[in-house]
């Protein structure tokens, strides 16, 4: 992790965060370089570069969760999240055991009176099972747009600075719970991954992943029409050569000392 930070650092300052035209090109150039040679030299079938977790994936998840890309995140999740958030009633519970309980406890709560009568058994669910949720996405793009990029947003805003939260304030357990619920069956549905085994009190909303999976397919597909770099940024290989001014990197005497060290 050690490592990894200090790359962040040295090649980001380096590039001074992409905050101009030609900073933003040339650093999105080495992403490229980088994924590519990532390929060339581990790549043996095509998941292997979601299970790898390769540096270059990091890095520039962690350049776009700032600046332009933070806003995209606040703009896009930010109001739908908030809803969720402020409202008080909503609660999403899947599990038939905890349905149960909820229902006992409000009944109880209403009549004044314990149920002892009833004595349906619901099946008791494996939770560990049914929420251990590991995603392989089904195409790079989606693993990278949405796993990596969209989902932590959506698990946990507050950390994210995605939604408004005043000074001090903190997200309630079941305020927590309704967002994880959300984020598995985004998940679920950006990957097509249907609930089996364990899943059967929730296999009503397999079609429902499958409709919604279509969409994300759609959304997918104009993540990835988007012009040239080279169109972009209106830079080519002959820009360099023409620059007036020398290029200027801004860094703190405490980063070129750790990049010399």
């Amino acid at each position: 992790s050690r490592s990894t930070a200090f790359m962040e650092m040295l090649v980001f300052s380096l590039f001074n965060y992409g905050s101009d035209r030609r900073e933003a090109f040339l650093l999105l150039q080495l992403f490229t370089e980088a994924l590519r040679y990532e390929i060339r030299q581990k790549v043996e079938q095509p998941q292997d570069v979601i299970t790898g977790n390769p540096t270059i994936i990091k890095m520039l998840v962690n350049f776009y969760r700032h600046a332009q890309g933070q806003n995209a995140l606040r703009e896009s999740l930010g109001p739908a999240l908030q809803d969720v958030l402020l409202d008080q009633t909503l609660s999403i519970r899947t599990d038939p055991l905890e349905v149960y309980k909820t229902w006992i406890n409000q009944t109880e709560t209403q009549t004044g009176h314990k149920r002892d009568a009833l004595k349906t058994k619901f099946p008791a669910a494996s939770e560990s099972e049914l929420y251990k949720v590991i995603l392989y996405s089904q195409t790079i793009v989606s693993n990278l747009v949405y796993y990596r990029y969209m989902n932590p947003a959506i698990v946990a805003p507050d950390g994210f600075d995605v939604v408004d939260r005043s000074a001090g304030s903190t997200l309630q357990p079941e305020q927590r719970h309704v967002l994880g619920s959300i984020a598995r069956m985004l998940q679920h549905a950006a990957a097509n991954k249907h609930f089996h085994g364990d899943g059967y009190h929730v296999q009503a909303l397999n079609q429902y992943i499958t409709q919604t999976h279509s969409k994300f397919r759609r959304f997918l597909y104009s993540v990835c029409d988007v012009p040239e770099p080279e169109e972009r940024f209106s830079v080519d290989k002959y820009s360099e050569l023409l620059i007036v001014n020398r290029p200027v990197i801004y860094i703190s005497v405490s980063e070129l000392l750790n990049t010399h060290k």
